[in-house]
């Protein structure tokens, strides 16, 4: 979704969008993409959740996103001009709004909701779209909009890193590679591809080797990356630039 202000795009994944695509979008548009991770299966698409509005305000429902991505919102849009809604409207998809210069066309809205957004001067217009609603989708999901422009000052820009990583030991019976992968894509990351031969080196135990690529969102001064933070797992880099440190599991801190 481009912002109002055609400074960037905004892109979820999570759901139905793989983050893979986003470097796609920045070269294909020629302009900076920003990931935004959705983390509640009840908003697959970003514009179920997040509505960019006229004179660079937001109307978003926080708790869709991972910690990272509602840090990078906060980054991009001052506090002033975030509009955060509760839950009854999330469910309601406000979000899921058409925004023409100051007037909002949601399904419905909270009084609260509109009382706040009259106060920015916006009109509020509230269209019954319920039986839509069924099918997963309101106001925004039954338009398309072809008149957003792009200013000539934005250029391609993606901030995801791919690195591969490598792991080698008794990987399923100690858990081990759930671990490292669960810890990867809980601090953002997404799973592009996995190989895993498996082969028995004593009759108890099942030993093998895993490698996955995967690509991780970045914003600078944010997040370390969480491939560095998989090393607490037993894994070791096979990309020359990616870096692993050696953690304490049990919870010790890094050495």
């Amino acid at each position: 979704m481009l912002d109002r202000e055609s400074r960037w795009l905004w892109a979820g994944y999570g759901f139905r969008s793989e983050l893979d695509s986003h470097p796609y979008l920045a070269k294909w548009l020629d302009i900076e993409v920003l990931s935004l991770r959705l983390i509640d299966e009840r908003f697959y698409h970003l514009d179920t959740c997040f509505c960019p509005l006229s004179g660079g305000y937001l109307l978003y429902y926080p708790p869709a996103f991972d910690a990272y991505s509602n840090r990078l919102i906060e980054m991009r849009v001052p506090a002033a001009k975030r509009i955060a809604i509760g839950e009854a409207d999330a469910v309601n998809f406000a979000c899921n709004a058409v925004n023409i210069e100051q007037i909002v066309v949601l399904n419905t809205a909270s009084d609260e909701l509109k009382q706040r957004l009259a106060a920015l001067a916006f009109t509020v217009v509230e269209t019954p779209l319920t039986e839509f609603l069924k099918a997963g989708g309101a106001a925004k999901c039954l338009t398309l909009r072809v008149t957003e422009s792009i200013t000539v000052e934005t250029h391609a820009s993606a901030a995801i890193a791919t690195r591969t990583i490598q792991m080698q030991g008794h990987l399923l019976d100690t858990g081990l590679i759930n671990q490292a992968l669960d810890l990867i894509v809980d601090r953002g990351g997404e799973l592009s591809g996995i190989e895993l031969p498996v082969g028995r080196t004593a009759p108890e135990y099942l030993s093998g080797r895993g490698q996955g690529d995967r690509a991780f969102p970045r914003c600078h001064g944010i997040f370390d990356d969480p491939v560095d933070r998989s090393g607490c797992c037993g894994a070791a880099p096979r990309d020359p630039g990616c870096r692993v440190r050696s953690c304490d599991p049990g919870g010790g801190g890094s050495r």
